[in-house]
């Protein structure tokens, strides 16, 4: 099933920081200064971007704190090492027992769907140490170039409130009001990613995400806005909008766990329509913002009983003890 291609859906972000932003490098830099902003290089000149990794951790840790908020438990912590305790423990910890343990039944292709049916919700959409997840996330680079500038800081005393001799350090940071462009991509989505994506666009949107180094000191305050969205399938004879759900066998789904609610279904005759090849795609901007700005009655929004209705449906924690 995860080998073959249904839908893609494509949507491109423009990102402003609205405070001075830090993203730091990992790497010796040429910059004198302590914390260097991470830069790439973009027709042979070094310039600064935010990793899409950084992109889709800030995604990531935003749904699963949404998730525990609806529901407790919801979700696992990624990086956790207990199996005894669901606010500490993690699918990959637990499929990594799995496959460790010698068995008949443990072949590659039912690990695969054991794997992504007893996955959490977060490492469903965002992947685990076994599995990629359905949504990737790309670098964003600037619009215009824009040079780091370069600051101080030090380290004040408890006590006298005076700075500590020694504790001066340098930084760079790009200064509030850049334009970066990055894109998102979901791969052969369940209905219920994009409810879950809409939340997370709205939350972007609203200024509520921040990203980088010392967003407890004003920085790293990020907006995100909507400029392209468009869904791409291979076969939707009916131009509907369509979830992997809808493409599955019952056996399919029953094999990798997933569900078909009884949940009011989308017209796309009213979307821009282009046959290009084999493909078959839908301009969804248009059903989906408005004055540059997510609908809440609009094609995102109506999908969120499907996130809901999903969240409620999980037994991540009692599913994967049985298992």
């Amino acid at each position: 099933m995860l080998k073959k291609l249904y839908s893609v859906f494509q949507l491109k972000l423009q990102i402003v920081n609205t405070d001075p932003i830090l993203v730091k490098s990992g790497m010796a830099s040429l910059s004198d200064a302590d914390m260097a902003f991470i830069q790439t290089k973009r027709e042979d000149k070094p310039e600064c971007f935010l990793p899409g990794s950084s992109l889709k951790g800030l995604l990531r840790s935003h749904m699963e704190r949404i998730c525990r908020t609806l529901k407790e438990d919801s979700v696992c912590v990624p990086y956790g090492r207990e199996t005894k305790e669901p606010k500490s423990a993690s699918c990959s910890q637990f499929f990594k027992e799995k496959k460790d343990k010698p068995s008949r039944n443990n072949t590659k292709s039912t690990i695969t769907a054991e794997i992504y049916g007893h996955s959490c919700p977060a490492c469903r959409l965002f992947g685990s140490a076994f599995f990629t997840g359905r949504l990737s996330t790309s670098d964003a680079y600037l619009e215009k170039k824009v040079s780091p500038e370069q600051r101080t800081s030090v380290a004040l005393d408890r006590y006298t409130s005076k700075p500590v001799k020694g504790a001066l350090f340098t930084y760079e940071c790009l200064p509030a009001q850049c334009s970066f462009h990055t894109s998102l991509t979901l791969r052969n989505p369940e209905l219920w990613m994009l409810g879950a994506l809409g939340y997370l666009l709205w939350d972007l949107e609203d200024g509520l995400l921040r990203l980088g180094a010392h967003k407890s000191r004003g920085m790293g305050g990020i907006r995100g806005t909507l400029q392209s969205f468009q869904a791409i399938y291979y076969q939707n004879p009916k131009d509907e909008l369509l979830g992997l759900e809808d493409f599955l066998s019952s056996e399919e789904r029953e094999n990798y766990q997933i569900q078909r609610f009884d949940l009011p279904r989308f017209s796309l005759k009213e979307a821009k329509k282009e046959a290009r090849g084999v493909q078959i795609r839908y301009d969804l901007l248009p059903l989906t913002v408005e004055e540059n700005r997510i609908k809440k009655d609009g094609l995102l929004g109506k999908l969120a009983p499907y996130f809901h209705r999903y969240l409620e449906s999980v037994r991540w924690w009692s599913a994967i003890h049985q298992w």
